[in-house]
């Protein structure tokens, strides 16, 4: 009970300390993101440039999980080359 007691008394002044953050913050969403996915390939570049008896394996799982979006926009250019082929030569 001393937990929760203590929780909502602190909800306020976590509250105001959250608010003060954010307005604080110089980075707006987009822009996080952004910098975010810049450096998941930076790492995954990093990653793929190792032996791969090397390479991490929390980051081979973290790469299968989640395709970086140079992998992503590949694939996709990929599917939509082999999509085009394939209405193409059904219209044929």
């Amino acid at each position: 009970m001393r937990g929760i007691r203590g929780v909502i008394r602190l909800k306020k002044h976590l509250k105001q300390k959250h608010h003060e953050l954010m307005s604080k913050r110089t980075l707006d969403d987009e822009q996080l993101l952004e910098r975010m996915k810049i450096y998941e390939r930076q790492v995954y570049e990093w990653h793929c440039s190792q032996h791969p008896a090397k390479q991490s394996s929390l980051l081979k799982s973290y790469f299968r999980v989640f395709k970086p979006v140079l992998l992503r926009r590949a694939l996709r250019r990929v599917v939509n080359y082999s999509v085009r082929r394939l209405i193409i030569q059904f219209v044929q």
